[in-house]
């Protein structure tokens, strides 16, 4: 079977296929854009906000892919669940979650590189 074939099985499967394929690659651009901007960043980045003040909330440069590994990781989740389940209604729940931690992760990112980035 000729690659583009399974691709297209694949994406069928998809709950909201489109849109789920733009939030993959969203996540992935977010990591690739982070990954090609470490040289413009500081060796520490303020990631853990939730901790006290201090270098409590800092980590390494590396770590500021975190969120969108987190966000990609959740949307590959909410894709395998949703293929597995046949509910349309808890396809529509997963793809909002999916929309929410992407944009949740993207906005942290962006926010991080402006505060700290040399751009």
């Amino acid at each position: 079977m000729p690659y583009s074939e399974k691709y297209q099985e694949f994406v069928a499967l998809l709950p909201l296929k489109n849109w789920s394929l733009v939030l993959l690659v969203t996540n992935l651009l977010t990591i690739f854009v982070v990954a090609l901007m470490q040289p413009s960043l500081p060796p520490v980045v303020p990631i853990f906000y939730g901790n006290p003040y201090g270098p409590g909330q800092l980590a390494a440069q590396w770590s500021l892919v975190l969120p969108a590994m987190s966000a990609l990781g959740f949307c590959l989740l909410s894709i395998l669940v949703g293929i597995l389940n046949a509910d349309d209604f808890l396809k529509k729940i997963l793809f909002g979650s999916m929309v929410a931690a992407t944009t949740l992760s993207l906005v942290t990112t962006v926010k991080i590189i402006l505060l700290v980035g040399n751009i």
